[in-house]
């Protein structure tokens, strides 16, 4: 086993990841991020004049629900609400104050009055490298009688501000997840994409997230496993560990307390279906092999549903 510990994070919900989802979603006007969408960013989208808004020529509104001051940096672009010319129908974007643009989260359809932008009730700024992104909440009405969320993530490109090419993926944590989830899971696709460019083969179907931290792997040649745990606020993982193993078979996360757990169930060449177990707390992360030991009985049947409830268990006695 190799050990690397490169930085310091943690907090969350809990989830299994034993293959690819299928569950599919809908994009309206703003769209979940995907990995491929992450992937395209490197070498930065363009966002067309003609995609943006010129803040003179709209009609704010300050009725509607967005992020308090406290929550949102003061040198990031700000939400505003507006109305398009002849349209009252509420729309939503962030102000670039250098250009006097808007950049749209959620705007009426032409012609329509839907979708219409209601609220923005979360939001987060990473840094990836010398990257800023964005990425926000949005509560819109689809219809008269419909209404959706919807997480939007996007892109500093100097002094513009781009969305991301759109790409839906089901592997991403969705509301009502907190979008502290969403980040983590962001960073975790980032670490991956790292991984990648090293030569390593990320598996991104088994990350692992709770709503501060998450669990990312990936097959490096020949037979082993780096498995990297990390938080929403660190650009580089807090501690990256590699085993020998022939596949993943499936994670899982969960939080107990100020603690989160990750598990992941391996195949050991030679050796069947090992488990090996992670514990974070606040910027701090260590392996806990003493637990997984104790976890070989229902790590033997190959699934992680029960290798979960065991440590829930071992967990919750103290071990």
């Amino acid at each position: 086993m190799h050990v690397e510990n490169t930085a310091q994070g943690a907090q969350g919900a809990h989830a299994d990841h034993a293959a690819p989802a299928t569950r599919l979603g809908r994009t309206v006007s703003a769209c979940l991020i995907a990995v491929s969408a992450l992937s395209a960013l490197a070498s930065g989208p363009a966002l067309a004049e003609e995609e943006t808004r010129d803040a003179k020529a709209v009609t704010f509104a300050f009725q509607f629900q967005t992020l308090p001051a406290t929550a949102w940096p003061a040198d990031a672009p700000p939400i505003r609400f507006y109305f398009n010319p002849g349209s009252s129908a509420p729309a939503c974007g962030l102000l670039l104050s250098s250009t006097q643009r808007l950049v749209p989260l959620v705007e009426p359809d032409d012609g329509s009055d839907f979708p219409q932008c209601t609220g923005v009730t979360a939001g987060r700024v990473l840094v990836r490298d010398t990257q800023r992104f964005y990425l926000l909440r949005v509560q819109q009405k689809d219809t008269r009688e419909d209404s959706s969320v919807q997480d939007v993530l996007l892109a500093q490109q100097g002094d513009r501000v781009v969305q991301t090419d759109g790409l839906l993926t089901s592997a991403a944590p969705m509301p009502p997840k907190p979008i502290s989830q969403v980040a983590a899971w962001l960073r975790a696709q980032w670490t991956l994409d790292a991984e990648g460019r090293r030569g390593a083969h990320p598996l991104p179907e088994h990350t692992a997230t709770t709503s501060g931290s998450y669990l990312a792997l990936s097959l490096s040649p020949p037979g082993t496993c780096r498995l990297a745990i990390g938080s929403a606020e660190l650009d580089a993982p807090v501690l990256t560990v590699t085993h020998p193993c022939a596949r993943v078979l499936a994670t899982s996360a969960f939080q107990q307390g100020a603690k989160a757990w990750f598990v992941a169930l391996i195949d050991e060449a030679g050796q069947g279906a090992q488990a090996k177990v992670f514990e974070m707390q606040g910027r701090d992360a260590r392996e806990r092999p003493e637990m997984a030991a104790a976890l070989r009985g229902p790590a033997s049947e190959g699934k992680i549903l029960p290798v979960r409830q065991a440590l829930q268990k071992l967990v919750a006695a103290g071990r």
